[in-house]
């Protein structure tokens, strides 16, 4: 009977240490997240140029001249996706296996750009999508 106790003990006290680590784990990620979110740059009021009394054709270049680096940046993140996208939809052509990671950056991409996943074929239905959605704004 005593045996039977401490089979118990031994139990319940390995749950609560697989607990405890998980819970760690989750407040270390949020931490790190809420660590890289405090020192990327946010845009203020104050960086933002004032168009207005500028005639219309110069507003026009100035604006387009303070969008261009802004789209230059939101086009390398998205072209490096659509490689991403390209290439392992190459390795699903040649029959090569997909690892959990790369399955779940597609479905990050996926869910990024509105592209329905579940009960969804990758090969007919969510790579096809997503190779027409994932593109770069044409200058």
């Amino acid at each position: 009977m005593r045996f039977g106790r401490i089979q118990k003990f031994r139990t319940h006290a390995a749950r609560v240490q697989i607990l405890a680590t998980v819970v760690l784990a989750v407040l270390l990620c949020t931490a790190t997240l809420l660590a890289v979110l405090m020192f990327l740059p946010q845009p203020s009021g104050d960086q933002l140029p004032d168009f207005a009394p500028l005639e219309t054709q110069v507003r026009k270049a100035e604006f387009f001249a303070f969008l261009d680096p802004i789209v230059a940046d939101i086009s390398a993140d998205v072209s490096a996706d659509r490689l991403f996208i390209l290439k392992t939809a190459g390795r699903l052509e040649a029959k090569q296996s997909l690892s959990w990671l790369t399955r779940r950056k597609l479905n990050r991409i996926a869910r990024d750009y509105k592209v329905e996943t579940e009960d969804a074929d990758l090969t007919t239905e969510v790579l096809p999508a997503l190779q027409r959605r994932v593109d770069i704004v044409p200058r």
